[in-house]
């Protein structure tokens, strides 16, 4: 039967935590609530088990604090539960140890190694926040925040940045540590003085889903669960106990700082089965909404697709109206163009055949909300466009008000219609104008004034559902937003500056509702700006494309991230990068 991993001393449900650290050798365990009655403490005339841990410091784990009911004074009484500072006022822990209790009751204890001998930080918890979807039957979602009075002075600890991945796949050594129970009867529950004053720790090796299904039947779900540890017949494998519900599952980077990727929830009987760990990584958008700062700059490698043909111009559009997009390879003149189109299976396949011919600027949108691309074909100058309907047999030629000059042109939906509209931008002169998309025309707004001589991007960069203008002046000049809303663009915000040079692409990539800005900086490190209520957000971005190609922004898989994929015109490799 499973068993949350909070400590009971002081009347909480029993729920268990998990130790694990690359830096202890031996095995912790986990406690089993369902032990019916005493057992016998010599276990058949053997000692009882320790959970196999050995002793740790702070130092080793700086972000890591215990919870205390604040009515107890004694922090060896008063812990039942341990804890991650994700941010300076900020504790990351399970929902099932504080679902029960109100914030007035909660203290939080950090920089302390022995919890009997009376040092670190005690500070008040201001408020709790439990995951929405926490299931007290089922374990899902084991999740909560607790807001603090006042700033801890503890480390803080990242939490499952994005384009990491790969150091948290099954086989890897994970760490976690607490102040949780060391001994337990043969039936799970902690021996009297099994819990230890001072800290523990040990290591335990992250598994694959499908291991811990098996072991874990029926209760474990990977979409919200992850685990850790080994089976032991003789409960001798590394695992958690009661008491150390909320603490860590730490990971390490290579040269860098230790990432949290778990959150101990609960296990079987300590030490005979793998320890289950709250999957954080699928949170990360409620942990932004909480105030933890989540790192939104990642992007996970698909496998390489080549393309073989050379394109004068590639652009993205949901072309065939599956929610998935898809791309558009475009040849000027007599060459074949090609479509590929984006499937949920994360991968591209090849769409119907198509000419456009002649030589034009595509400019694709959903401009009339029936939820397939259109494409408006722009001959800069005095030359006539045309308009491309989409629809489920096809493309109609459609006319449209006539273009004439060189323009910048981008497309966003302005006004919050569900309808695309098209700015056009001419860097030369310093104006804008926008075609506000209608179900069966453009309804061409006013000449204004806009910044002269800057690179013009369009997104939700604020989340509100009106597209906003990004306008990338050179340096020093300060770089100009306008925020769209129903009447246009009537707030203007500035002093936001993107810094270095090379090309901007904007995409939702975290999955947010609000669209960022990716610089590709070719000589020196990519730049990720994160879209948000007041403005956006640099973040140094660690990966780097390297070398100068076309980047196609959209989401090709589905997913909600929008993604990008760096097209190499001719016979190149082709990379795709999908937000995470």
């Amino acid at each position: 039967m499973r068993a949350l991993r909070g400590r009971i001393r002081i009347g909480l449900a029993l729920s268990v935590a998990v130790w694990s650290s690359a830096a202890f050798a031996g095995p912790m365990a986990s406690a089993d609530l369902a032990s019916a009655g005493p057992a016998s403490p010599t276990n058949g005339g053997r000692p009882p088990y320790v959970v196999n841990g050995a002793p740790a410091t702070i130092e080793q784990f700086p972000f890591l604090v215990a919870i205390l009911n604040r009515e107890i004074a004694d922090p060896f009484t008063a812990q039942f539960c341990g804890g991650s500072v994700v941010a300076p006022t900020i504790v990351l822990t399970a929902a099932h140890c504080v679902d029960d209790r109100p914030a007035s009751a909660l203290d939080v204890l950090a920089n302390t190694t022995d919890l009997a001998i009376g040092e670190g930080e005690r500070v008040a918890v201001a408020s709790v926040a439990v995951h929405p979807l926490w299931n007290s039957d089922t374990n899902q979602n084991d999740l909560a925040l607790l807001h603090l009075d006042d700033p801890v002075s503890a480390v803080v600890i990242d939490v499952a940045p994005p384009g990491y991945e790969a150091t948290w796949q099954p086989s890897t050594i994970a760490a976690t540590a607490g102040w949780g129970c060391t001994q337990v009867h043969p039936g799970g529950l902690c021996v009297t003085g099994g819990f230890p004053d001072s800290l523990f720790a040990g290591s335990v090796t992250l598994r694959d889903d499908r291991t811990c299904r098996v072991a874990l039947a029926p209760y474990f779900d990977a979409n919200t669960m992850r685990c850790a540890g080994a089976s032991s017949s003789d409960r001798a494998a590394t695992d958690a106990c009661e008491g150390d519900s909320g603490g860590p599952l730490r990971v390490q980077r290579s040269g860098l700082p230790p990432i949290l990727v778990g959150v101990v929830s609960w296990g079987f009987v300590c030490g005979s089965d793998p320890g289950v760990y709250t999957r954080i990584e699928r949170y990360r958008s409620w942990l932004r909404s909480q105030g933890v700062p989540v790192a939104a700059n990642g992007f996970v490698g698909q496998p390489t697709q080549n393309v073989t043909a050379a394109y004068d111009r590639a652009f993205v559009c949901d072309i065939n109206g599956d929610g998935v997009d898809d791309q558009f390879l475009y040849a000027t003149g007599g060459a074949p163009d090609a479509i590929r189109l984006g499937t949920r299976q994360f991968g591209l396949v090849a769409g119907p055949p198509v000419n456009v011919g002649s030589l034009y600027v595509p400019v694709a949108g959903d401009y009339d909300d029936d939820g397939r691309c259109d494409i408006l074909w722009y001959r800069p100058g005095p030359a006539s466009e045309t308009l491309w309907r989409s629809s489920a047999s096809g493309y109609t030629r459609t006319d449209v008000p006539s273009v004439d000059g060189s323009y910048q042109p981008v497309v966003t939906d302005v006004d919050n219609d569900d309808h695309d509209d098209i700015i056009w931008y001419d860097a030369t002169n310093g104006s804008a104008q926008v075609w506000s998309g209608r179900r069966t025309r453009f309804v061409v707004g006013p000449v204004v004034a806009a910044p002269v001589d800057a690179a013009l991007v369009a997104g939700d960069l604020d989340g509100d559902g009106h597209g906003d203008l990004y306008f990338d002046l050179p340096t020093p000049s300060a770089d100009v937003t306008w925020r769209g809303d129903d009447a246009g663009f009537s707030v203007v915000v500035g002093a936001v500056t993107i810094p270095s040079a090379g090309p901007l692409f904007v995409g939702d990539f975290d999955g947010d509702g609000r669209a960022d800005v990716f610089r590709d900086v070719v000589s020196g490190r990519d730049e990720f700006w994160h879209g948000g209520d007041a403005g956006l957000t640099g973040r140094k971005h660690p990966r780097q494309i390297g070398s100068p190609r076309p980047g196609l922004v959209g989401d090709f898989d589905g997913d909600g991230h929008h993604d990008i994929f760096w097209y190499r015109a001719g016979s190149g490799i082709d990379i795709w990068w999908r937000g995470a």
